[in-house]
């Protein structure tokens, strides 16, 4: 939701609407839903909805067949459904709509390509990290956009705690802190601290205080959000803190 906030923002001189929709139900009760954007909205610069019944999920998530959330459902100027797919995927999607380059499927099987040949690389970090560093800096030339995109920071990120210079890991990852921590993007905060004081990702253990750090900011971020709590456990576990992450997992 974070992201979603900061896209709003991005847009938001282009008439951008973004609503957060939830269905309530036994496991995602209306007083929890109610609650939960008491405690968020002053942060969040989007709308939220509940549906009390099904006909929400089934009027998108069934009819697309889409079983992963969060899911995104993109609208254009001319009342169309755009896009359908992962929050990560708008920052290329809502540019490319707004300049007029969007061309619907083309555009859709360009951007599943591009993840495609992203997600190929995470593999080769684990035989060549130089290489897949290089090709992953073409592809950056190729299509700039993809600097936002999760897949993306993920390989930079672990290619560079392999073969990266402590210089080049401490202004990427400075900047990314930033950035998130600007968006209060906590999962995706938490998730880069616990790479990089990861051992096993991490093998040289440079930057891990302040990877260490950056999870700490993440968890201030939601004090209260258990999905937060959960991932910062997560990635205290990856790092072989063990202490930290259990008495994370006994207060979510």
């Amino acid at each position: 939701m974070p992201h979603l906030s900061e896209l709003r923002e991005k847009f938001k001189d282009r008439d951008l609407t973004v609503v957060a929709i939830t269905t309530a139900d036994d496991s995602n009760p209306a007083a929890s839903i109610k609650n939960f954007v008491e405690a968020r909205s002053a942060d969040l610069s989007i709308d939220f909805a509940m549906c009390e019944s099904d006909v929400m999920n089934q009027a998108y998530m069934v009819a697309a067949n889409q079983q992963a959330i969060p899911c995104s459902f993109v609208i254009d100027q001319t009342g169309n459904l755009a896009y359908i797919g992962l929050p990560g995927d708008l920052d290329i999607v809502l540019e490319k709509l707004y300049n007029g380059t969007w061309k619907g499927q083309r555009s859709i099987v360009e951007l599943k390509a591009i993840e495609s040949r992203i997600a190929k690389l995470t593999e080769l970090l684990e035989s060549d990290a130089e290489k897949a560093l290089a090709e992953l800096a073409a592809i950056e030339k190729q299509h700039p956009h993809v600097v936002t995109m999760r897949q993306y920071i993920l390989v930079k990120l672990s290619g560079l705690v392999q073969v990266g210079t402590e210089d080049e890991l401490k202004t990427y990852f400075s900047d990314l802190v930033l950035r998130l921590e600007k968006s209060k993007d906590a999962m995706q905060l938490a998730t880069i601290g616990g790479l990089v004081i990861s051992p096993d990702l991490n093998p040289r253990q440079i930057m891990t205080a302040e990877a260490e750090a950056a999870i700490e900011k993440s968890l201030a971020i939601d004090p209260a959000d258990v999905n937060n709590k959960v991932t910062a456990a997560f990635a205290y576990a990856t790092g072989r803190k063990l202490d930290k992450a259990n008495a994370l997992m006994d207060r979510a």
